[in-house]
């Protein structure tokens, strides 16, 4: 897997609000959980108020070895 964690020590927000978001047209970051899962990925979102956020995306890796063709 690749696994990407970025965290920041900002406002944060709520964690709720995205489905809300997503509804009312906002969809950064969902567009991103939609598009890593059809590559088999998960993305995990910890955020509060006040508290920061921490992202962890995870993609698994094809193993693609060349053919002697």
């Amino acid at each position: 897997h690749y696994n990407i964690d970025v965290e920041d020590q900002g406002v944060g927000f709520d964690t709720g609000e995205l489905d809300r978001r997503q509804a009312s047209g906002g969809f950064g970051l969902f567009s991103v959980r939609e598009q890593i899962g059809r590559l088999g990925g998960t993305v995990e979102i910890a955020s509060a108020p006040g508290r920061g956020t921490r992202v962890n995306l995870r993609v698994p890796i094809e193993d693609s070895e060349p053919s002697d063709a």
